[in-house]
């Protein structure tokens, strides 16, 4: 990356597991059910310079899809992230899956996405830090709205075609 590493506040005491209950807006169908709430695993790494970077972990509560949940994420977080940086002042999104992967080999298979929560605080605060706006690292311009986007449903047993297109209908009426 062409970014530097970010000096962190006291090493592993810079990072910081948040766990929030969030209600959908609308109810989400999917082939596992109706679910009108996620608990989610938020990321926060401190830096020395006052800089706050955060990552959303994006592991289901439930292991439908994937064998990791939001739950294993977190303990898996906080049993490892302490041997992981151990003696480590600094750290950059790249160096994530090594500094686990020395610790645990198969962590990135087992954990993708309590890795990848980690690694986008990481380069959240190596970006503000810098004061860069992560679409020039692809070369775009930056950007100071983003567009927000909704999710629909499945259509599954009471619903219809029609409904869901109604539904999207409705998000983008309200701005989606």
């Amino acid at each position: 990356s062409a970014l530097p590493p970010i000096e962190l506040v006291d090493g592993v005491n810079s990072i910081r597991l948040h766990r929030r209950d969030l209600r959908l807006v609308h109810p989400v169908a999917t082939s596992h059910g109706d679910h009108i709430m996620r608990n989610v695993l938020l990321v926060e790494v401190r830096c020395a310079d006052g800089t706050t970077g955060w990552g959303e972990c994006g592991a289901p509560d439930d292991p439908g899809y994937t064998g990791e949940t939001a739950d294993a994420a977190a303990k898996f977080l906080e049993e490892h992230v302490g041997s992981a940086l151990h003696d480590r002042d600094d750290i950059a999104a790249g160096m994530v899956h090594a500094l686990f992967g020395a610790i645990d080999r198969d962590a990135s298979v087992r954990h993708p996405m309590a890795l990848a929560a980690l690694e986008m605080a990481v380069l959240d605060a190596q970006l503000r830090s810098t004061n860069t706006a992560f679409e020039s690292m692809f070369g775009a311009s930056p950007k100071r709205v983003a567009a927000a986007g909704a999710t629909i449903g499945n259509i599954g047993a009471g619903s219809s075609l029609d409904a869901a297109v109604a539904d999207a209908q409705n998000a983008v009426s309200d701005g989606y």
